[in-house]
């Protein structure tokens, strides 16, 4: 019995460290993560010059059922451009979000990056079933899901990402444009 789970231990370490390697090789993965490592720069040097901040924040308190209060902030990350004659028209381009949010006791946190307003990668840091704390990372490439790294821990969990990536990129556009108006 010992050396069936010695067995089945060391094939679960293969399997993962041959899926781990095969994300650093693959090409799509390695452009993700260098739009994912610029993006962390921005970020870190948000607001460190008050006239260069592009940041939005939103906070929202409410009830859940059976889980008690819940606070979730969201963070919009966005870059400026001016284009036109006399460039008098400003665009947002929104390129990284950060959201935290609380379910009774378990604090949950999560990334979305895109580029040039499509999804590419999410991250999530969450619970699985048992309530161990789980990672994964989500890749995207040309609007569907390219590579899932960790456990899935709800049934379609990457079309609901997906559907709330393409919800926070909506909302982000219309606050920004009737913050301005």
């Amino acid at each position: 019995m010992k050396l069936f789970r010695q067995t089945l231990i060391l094939t679960a370490l293969l399997a993962f460290s041959s899926a781990l390697a095969a994300e650093t090789s693959d090409p799509v993965i390695l452009s993700i993560r260098s739009t994912y490592n610029k993006a962390q720069e921005a970020v870190k040097n948000n607001g460190k010059n008050k006239q260069t901040r592009s940041d939005m924040v939103t906070t929202l308190h409410y009830m859940v059922p059976g889980s008690g209060p819940t606070t979730e902030t969201l963070q919009f990350f966005f870059k400026m451009a001016l284009f036109g004659e006399e460039n008098d028209y400003v665009d947002y381009r929104l390129y990284f979000i950060t959201r935290k949010y609380n379910l009774g006791e378990r604090k949950f946190y999560e990334e979305y990056l895109y580029d040039d307003g499509q999804l590419v990668f999410v991250f999530k840091q969450g619970y699985n079933s048992e309530g161990k704390k789980v990672d994964k990372r989500l890749y995207y490439r040309n609007g569907e899901i390219y590579q899932v790294v960790g456990e899935l821990t709800e049934p379609y969990e990457t079309e609901i990402t997906q559907y709330l990536a393409n919800d926070y990129l909506v909302s982000f556009n219309n606050l920004i444009r009737n913050a301005k108006e």
